[in-house]
């Protein structure tokens, strides 16, 4: 996201039928924050921001605040209690919404940090992933050798972290308000919608001076006048559009050498909101086939884009029809899960019931990498499907494998299963977040105070995310030192536009070597920052 001071909201990212209204940034008054507490050194009781109830009490502090909730029994790593209050900027206000229903970590502590999250709902990855670190930070924040739960003085540096999460209810709107508006937390952790995101940049977090962080891989969201705010965790689709690319071209050449045919026939799938619509378009322009653009007139008959309505189930079956009989797609890119069952399981039954002899190949996109897929080829794909098939997503480099595994094994410990690269992502925001603010050392505690935290790591000593490594590294931030923080995929680093800056993507593919399919890199990758692709093609056995 662009750094535009003072100047008109990007309009009209995408070309879609209830989109936000776009808001002009000069319309909005962005508001000075201190935290999601009162500062510990402020004595006046500032106005609360226009539309809030202040909840009318004055107060220096939480402990200050009248609540039925207050007192040890409260402090504990999750809790749902409606009356809880905290003391924001001078005044007591409620803990909790009717979307925001979850706190994770000692809210209720004096001098606590509040960041919040926006999550599908409770059991949602990111959110799981973020209370792991939350649950990790509380004890690496404390001073060494003192036990959790140990009261921790007003102003002291050792803040402890908490989290309110909430359900993305109105595209989040409303909880945004909440965290944003009433709580006054310096960084939130996102919805993964495109739509939302934009929507929460342009009417709610720049006006309040807040990071966020999402999870989207939608590529306007770079360019978004947002004041430096919204940032991303993952690899945006433009970022992984080249490798993709490379992956159809390689297709093609296999095409061309194996059947006898002068041209194939390109097909997309997706559907259409604001990240169909971008992992289309992050390709689009560049990608070749038959020796020319897809958007070319000579490739109309050879490049099918089919878009659907969200979760259409039954837009999807009519393209699995088409795709067997109307157009017959030699590569289909797949990019959304809900496309495994609804339309490449469909479309390959019909083929392997007309007894087809040329069936398509697929590039599948990340999202797609899940138990789902696994399933539907040990279950109901054809037995030559896996061969047909390669996808593109994140690879941890090899500095990070010890983090991922150690992230991995306390995942399987809390809720069991493997997590999401979502979840990964999630739990090391919260540590970047917690290490950034830890480098504010007395600075007013702001979403830009945060990604100028953000921005400084990734020099100093090498530091892996996890409790192990935590403690150290909060007590060199805090000293004015600087740390480069490994995280569970690669270093934590982010460019001028809050785009992740390092990083690996790898061609992924299925193997059976071990009994059931398994995911397993295909040898080929390439780095996030240089778009350098490496590597050659090796099947998973």
């Amino acid at each position: 996201m662009r750094y535009v001071r003072r100047s008109a909201a990007v309009a009209a990212l995408f070309a879609c039928s209830g989109c936000a209204l776009v808001h002009r940034l000069d319309d909005f008054t962005v508001a000075s924050s201190s935290g999601g507490v009162v500062d510990p050194e402020t004595t006046a009781a500032p106005a609360p921001s226009d539309g809030v109830d202040s909840g009318g009490a004055e107060c220096r502090a939480t402990s200050d605040c009248a609540s039925s909730a207050s007192g040890p029994a409260f402090a504990t790593l999750e809790r749902t209690e409606a009356t809880a209050r905290v003391c924001v900027r001078g005044r007591c206000q409620a803990l909790l919404s009717e979307e925001c229903a979850r706190v994770h970590g000692d809210a209720l502590a004096d001098d606590a940090v509040l960041f919040g999250g926006i999550f599908s709902d409770a059991n949602d990855d990111e959110e799981r992933g973020a209370r792991l670190a939350v649950d990790e930070l509380a004890s690496a924040s404390l001073p060494a050798g003192a036990a959790r739960g140990t009261p921790v003085a007003r102003g002291s540096a050792e803040r402890p972290i908490a989290l309110v999460a909430c359900n993305a209810t109105d595209r989040g709107l409303r909880a945004a308000e909440h965290l944003v508006a009433a709580l006054h937390v310096p960084a939130l952790l996102g919805p993964s919608s495109a739509e939302a995101v934009i929507e929460l940049t342009q009417q709610v977090t720049v006006r309040e001076s807040a990071l966020l962080v999402t999870s989207s891989l939608a590529s306007p969201i770079t360019s978004l006048a947002d004041d430096d705010l919204t940032w991303r965790s993952v690899p945006s689709d433009a970022q992984r559009a080249k490798l993709v690319i490379d992956q159809v071209n390689a297709l093609e050449a296999v095409l061309r050498a194996t059947r006898a045919t002068t041209s194939i026939r390109f097909a997309v799938v997706r559907s259409a909101d604001g990240l169909g619509t971008s992992t289309f378009d992050a390709i689009r322009g560049k990608l070749i086939v038959n020796g020319r653009f897809l958007t070319d007139p000579s490739n109309a008959a050879n490049v099918s884009d089919d878009a659907y309505a969200p979760g259409d189930a039954t837009g999807m079956a009519a393209v699995a029809t088409r795709y067997a009989s109307a157009f017959r797609p030699d590569v289909i890119y797949v990019t959304a899960p809900e496309q495994i069952t609804n339309v490449v399981v469909p479309l390959e039954r019909a083929l392997t019931a007309a007894r087809a002899v040329d069936k398509p190949f697929y590039v599948f996109a990340e999202a797609c990498r899940t138990g789902a897929l696994l399933d539907a080829i040990a279950t109901t794909l054809p037995a030559d499907f896996r061969r047909r098939l390669r996808g593109v997503g994140v690879q941890a480099e090899a500095p990070s494998l010890p983090v991922l595994q150690a992230f991995r094994t306390s995942w399987a410990s809390r809720y069991g299963g493997t997590p999401s690269l979502r979840a990964a992502a999630a739990y090391d925001m919260i540590y970047a977040l917690a290490f950034a603010r830890a480098s504010a050392r007395g600075e007013a505690l702001s979403g830009a105070t945060l990604g100028r935290g953000l921005r400084r790591l990734g020099v100093g000593d090498p530091v892996a995310i996890g409790p192990a490594g935590a403690r150290a590294a909060l007590e060199t931030l805090r000293a004015g030192g600087s740390v480069s923080p490994r995280g569970t995929t690669a270093k934590l680093t982010w460019d001028t536009a809050g785009d992740v800056a390092s990083g690996t993507l790898e061609v992924w593919c299925v193997g059976t070597a071990s009994g059931a399919p398994s995911f397993g890199g295909a040898g080929v990758s390439m780095d996030v920052s240089t778009q350098v692709v490496g590597g050659a093609f090796t099947q998973c056995q």
